[in-house]
């Protein structure tokens, strides 16, 4: 134990010692929120990608969990990210998926948003307009959201 203890206290020394400073830029206002693509294990993964314009899904959501993709551009409000499907709130029940979120980066390398997954249980919902919504991190805190008709079998 005390070797690990020792070895840990090192790397932290070490890294105290390095005087180079990180650049970052201020958070982004939230600037677009999109439902950009939609899947479900019923359908082989096989990702639907939802145009700017589109406002039905093509293909339905079959078997046990659907998937949802999000264009995140810019910060939201820590909490203030929610799922609906008829208007009612599946927040608690959708899942991001932490391990397949991509960052969105603009043209010099600067992540500006995220595209963000969410697993949702198909016993849990019913076909109709699904509803992405998140509040902008800056005042006065707008809503953006999207919304996507979805079969639901």
């Amino acid at each position: 134990m005390k070797k690990v203890f020792g070895f840990l206290f090192a790397i932290a020394f070490v890294f105290t010692l390095n005087h180079n400073e990180a650049k970052a830029a201020p958070a982004p206002p939230l600037t677009d929120l999109q439902i950009i693509g939609v899947t479900s294990d019923g359908a082989n993964y096989e990702w639907e990608y939802i145009s700017f314009d589109q406002t039905s899904a093509s293909y339905p959501m079959s078997g046990e969990t659907g998937y949802i993709a999000v264009y995140v551009e810019g910060t939201e409000l820590n909490g203030w990210f929610r799922i609906y499907n008829k208007g009612q709130d599946i927040t608690s029940i959708a899942k991001e998926i932490i391990d397949m979120r991509e960052p969105v980066t603009d043209s010099s390398g600067m992540v500006i948003g995220w595209i963000k997954y969410y697993e949702i249980p198909l016993d849990k919902v019913e076909s109709g307009q699904f509803t992405v919504s998140a509040r902008d991190y800056y005042p006065p805190n707008n809503t953006f959201y999207d919304n996507l008709y979805i079969n639901v079998e």
